[in-house]
Formats: structure tokens, C-alpha cells, sequence
């Protein structure tokens, strides 16, 4: 329950920054309106930022979440699904709202990427 509440407190908070940011934002962004959709979805917890990669073949091992708009790693090669596998279980195992950040940091530019939603 404190790991859902930290991570719900943290796209809440995150999604209320990037909306007040959005002017600026929006100059920077490649896909606008998808970046404004998502941006409010996550506001009123219909998804969330960060989610597993539906490539993972083992993702309905790990504990749910909402359906998000980034991933905490990308699969390039069928190689890479084991990799998935072991991330998404670090992410779940060791859950901090520092790792969302850090990968809201990093992926802010797919943000508006409609191939990164899944379900």
C-alpha cells in the first residue's frame, strides 16, 4: 500500500508540474497532443507514467499496475526479453519514485509517443 501511494503521489505531483509547464513544453515536444492527453491521464490516475513492457513475457508475475506511458527499458531483439524480465523484476522488487523520475528524465520526449501505451 505505501509503494502504491508513493508511486500515485509521484505522477500526480510530476503530472501537475508538466501541466503547469506544458506552454513551454509544448515547444519542445515532437507529439503535442498525444504529450497533453497523457500528461492528463496520468493526472486523474488513469495511468500512470512508468509501467512494465508488455513485451515481457513474464509480466503477469509481477504485481499489477496501471496501464503507463514509459517502460523502465525497451526490447530491440528477442535477446532482450530476458533482459525485460529481470528489470521489470528490479523495478518491482526495489520500488522508489526516484527510479520514475529518473526515467521521466530520461524519456521525457516520449512522453506524446502513442507506441508507447500499451492496452
Amino acid at each position: 500500500p505505501s509503494t502504491k501511494r508513493s508511486k500515485r503521489l509521484f505522477d500526480f505531483g510530476s503530472a501537475v508540474i508538466l501541466f503547469s509547464l506544458y506552454p513551454l513544453y509544448f515547444l519542445l515536444i515532437p507529439e503535442k497532443k498525444n504529450a497533453f492527453v497523457h500528461i492528463l491521464q496520468v493526472l486523474v490516475g488513469k495511468k500512470t507514467w512508468v509501467t512494465y513492457n508488455p513485451q515481457d513475457p513474464a509480466i503477469t508475475s509481477l504485481p499489477a499496475l496501471k496501464k503507463g506511458i514509459l517502460y523502465p527499458a525497451y526490447a530491440e531483439s528477442e535477446a532482450d526479453l530476458i533482459r525485460l524480465e529481470h528489470l521489470h523484476y528490479v523495478y518491482a522488487r526495489d520500488y522508489h519514485w526516484t527510479t520514475d523520475l529518473s526515467i521521466l528524465i530520461n524519456q521525457w520526449k516520449r512522453i506524446g509517443q502513442s507506441n508507447t501505451q500499451h492496452g
